[in-house]
């Protein structure tokens, strides 16, 4: 059971990473990124792009994924 949890989480961190690469890429995205830096250049809060949290979210699934695996020990 734990195998296969692992294997998803591997499997949804490397979807996740797709999503991001494939938001930046678009029009959405990039208007996405301009605005934020518009935001922060405003009132200087953090405006973080949803690309972005798609990498994080992929990068956290896909490293705990490779560790349950036992990838890396």
């Amino acid at each position: 059971m734990k195998t296969l949890l692992c294997v998803f989480a591997v499997m949804g961190g490397l979807w996740f990473l797709y999503l991001g690469y494939e938001r930046q890429l678009s029009i959405a995205g990039k208007a996405d990124r301009s605005l934020s830096r518009l935001g922060t250049a405003i009132d200087g809060g953090d405006h973080t792009p949803l690309h972005t949290k798609y990498f994080i979210a992929g990068a956290v699934l896909l490293a705990g994924g490779a560790v349950g695996l036992g990838v890396r020990k």
